[in-house]
């Protein structure tokens, strides 16, 4: 839910805010270091290697769910709006 706010909130203002900016730069620096750290069924408690990056595709496994489906388009919208800022 919070990454949602922190979407639209920044979506929907034209002159974009310093601080708005900020919070979804932090709000995706969270989102990317969930997706780096490894779910607990990726260690193996037995295993001598000690995993540290997580191999999965999708927000929680190898498989797309719900959650996936909801986020990717915001991170799309989010992207997009990225490319039209630039040129």
């Amino acid at each position: 839910m919070c990454c949602e706010l922190a979407f639209f909130s920044v979506l929907k203002t034209v002159p974009s805010s310093v601080a708005l900016e900020r919070g979804l730069l932090k709000t995706l620096q969270k989102l990317d270091e969930y997706l780096n750290s490894p779910l607990p069924d990726e260690i193996d408690e037995n295993s001598m290697e000690d995993i540290t990056v997580s191999t999965r595709k999708f927000l929680d496994g190898n498989e797309m769910t719900l959650a996936d489906c909801n986020l990717l388009p915001k991170l799309h919208i989010v992207k997009v709006k990225d490319l039209y800022v630039v040129m």
